[in-house]
């Protein structure tokens, strides 16, 4: 029988695998890379730990980056938030299929924040501008004139380029708090899209983390859990 979670034990996993790369960059990396190269000597580079040590490893310096940019954000690597996905048995999908609950205090955290165009992942120069190649085909969600005032913007709010930024947000949250055609066809029941289905070791009664993928991996915009007033489920500062 799979245990039941509280929602502050999803945040406590957030926060230390968010300060884990941090850590092994510092101490110079070795320890995790020699892992991984045993993995891989094993057969084992397939394996979510095998991918998870040359991850820490090799992307301490990125996590660095986004801990400075995104103080109030959170950034895991892939395979991190998969070890997440697996052990609270969550989902991640687009957030169109979401039909859950969003805490006042959340919504604000959506509100506040705000991102380095930059840092989306997939990007590509266009006359010194980045865009993203599939906005090129659809002119109409964004208009050079928005680009090159984007160019010179410091940050910007997901909610300034809804056609242009949807692709890049998703929602890790329970099963329950999706549509049924988040586990149609194309998604099945991989816990991330184009990946194997895990089997879940503890179940959390409710705890959606909003996602924005980003260079190298996800950043964590805001978690909640059942109580919508409580402090924990703002997204608190815990770099």
């Amino acid at each position: 029988m799979v245990k039941t979670v509280s929602y502050q034990e999803v945040l406590k996993a957030v926060e230390e695998a968010a300060l884990l790369p941090r850590q092994v960059y510092m101490e110079g990396g070795k320890d995790f890379a020699e892992k991984a190269r045993v993995l891989d000597a094993f057969g084992l580079g397939n394996s979510i730990a095998c991918k998870m040590y040359k991850e820490v490893a090799e992307n301490g310096e990125l996590c660095q980056y986004y801990a400075q940019h995104y103080p109030h954000a959170k950034f895991l690597l892939e395979s991190q938030l998969m070890l997440i996905c697996e052990d609270f048995n969550l989902y991640v999908r687009p957030t169109r299929f979401f039909m859950g609950n969003i805490p006042e205090k959340n919504v604000r955290d959506l509100m506040n924040f705000r991102f380095y165009l930059k840092d989306l992942e997939g990007i590509i120069e266009v006359a010194n501008v980045p865009i993203d190649e599939s906005a090129l085909r659809n002119l109409n969600a964004i208009t050079w004139q928005k680009l090159e005032d984007l160019r010179t913007s410091r940050e910007i709010q997901v909610f300034n380029l809804p056609l242009f930024t949807s692709r890049y947000i998703s929602i890790a949250a329970v099963k329950e708090l999706f549509n049924e055609r988040a586990f149609g066809e194309h998604f099945g029941n991989a816990r991330l899209p184009k990946t194997a289905e895990l089997p879940p070791k503890a179940q959390v009664d409710s705890d959606p983390l909003v996602l924005l993928k980003v260079r190298g991996g996800y950043l964590v915009i805001t978690a909640w859990g059942p109580e919508a007033n409580h402090e924990l489920a703002i997204n608190p500062k815990m770099n």
